[in-house]
C-alpha cells in the first residue's frame, strides 16, 4: 500500500472514531442538560461501543502526552495559530491537528459526563454509569498528566 493511502487511510479511521466517540456520548449528554424528559438509560451494547470508543480515543490522548509531535520544516503551512502554540517558525503537521482535536474532544466530553453524573438526582444515578466511568477515567488520565508535568516521583 502507497504510504500517502495508508496514512490517509489511518487518519480518516482516527479522526472517524474520535467523531463516533463525542457523538455517541454528546448525543445523551444534550438530552440530559437540554431535554431531560426525552433522555432514556443508553442500552448496555450502547454503553458498551461508547465506552470502548473511550478506552481507545483515551488511550491515544495518554499516548500524545507520551509523544512528540515532529512539526513540517514548511514555512507556508503556518498560521497564527500554529504559530501561537508551536514553536516559531515550526509549524504544526496535520498530525500536530488531529492530536489537538483528540485532546480537545476527549476532555470536553470527560467535562460534559462528569457534570452529568455530579448534577444528576439520586434516583437517576444508575442511568448515569458510562459518564461516570468516563469521568472518572478523565480525571485519573489528568492525575497523571498532572504529576509527569509537575515531574513528581513515587519515592
Amino acid at each position: 500500500m502507497p504510504p500517502k493511502l495508508r496514512e490517509f487511510l489511518a487518519g480518516s479511521i482516527a479522526f472517524g472514531c474520535l467523531i463516533a466517540f463525542a457523538v455517541m456520548y454528546w448525543v445523551p449528554i444534550a438530552k440530559k442538560w437540554g431535554l431531560p424528559e426525552c433522555f432514556q438509560k443508553p442500552s448496555d451494547d450502547y454503553s458498551t461501543v461508547a465506552t470502548t470508543l473511550a478506552g481507545l480515543v483515551g488511550g491515544v490522548v495518554a499516548f500524545l502526552f507520551g509523544q512528540q509531535l515532529t512539526p513540517t520544516p514548511d514555512p507556508a503551512n503556518t498560521n497564527r495559530l500554529s504559530r501561537a502554540f508551536g514553536v516559531a517558525g515550526e509549524p504544526w503537521d496535520r498530525r500536530a491537528w488531529i492530536a489537538l482535536a483528540y485532546t480537545a474532544v476527549y476532555f470536553l466530553t470527560v467535562f460534559g459526563a462528569l457534570m452529568v453524573w455530579l448534577m444528576a438526582r439520586d434516583d437517576d444515578v444508575g442511568n448515569l454509569q458510562m459518564f461516570k466511568n468516563l469521568g472518572l477515567i478523565g480525571l485519573g488520565l489528568v492525575v497523571a498528566i498532572s504529576r509527569a508535568f509537575f515531574g513528581v516521583r513515587e519515592s
